[in-house]
């Protein structure tokens, strides 16, 4: 669970040091009143491309089921590039769970 939304299809990537947000995702979670930290980073992608976040959001996201659930508060790059995925977890994210 991601700041109280259900999100499907998240990828877990051990090679990352960054979570991700979809810019999809970002907009279908009625998230567009919430700031973004601005952010002066460029992402590399799989095949090198070179990727700017749009920026930042801190949000909750809640692991596991009842009563071996946690949540912690993490934060996202909002990046605007099509994905089959909602979310990229990242290593940080990983050694935290």
């Amino acid at each position: 669970m991601l700041a109280n939304y259900e999100v499907e299809r998240i990828f877990i990537d051990s090679g990352s040091s960054a979570d991700i947000l979809f810019r999809e995702a970002f907009d279908q979670m009625q998230l567009g009143d919430t700031p973004l930290e601005e952010v002066n980073t460029s992402l590399y992608g799989f095949t090198g491309e070179v990727v700017h976040p749009r920026g930042l959001i801190s949000l909750p996201l809640t692991l596991g089921t009842c009563p071996a659930q946690r949540t912690c508060v993490l934060k996202f790059l909002v990046v605007d590039v099509p994905s089959a995925y909602n979310v990229i977890l990242g290593r940080p994210t990983l050694s935290m769970f």
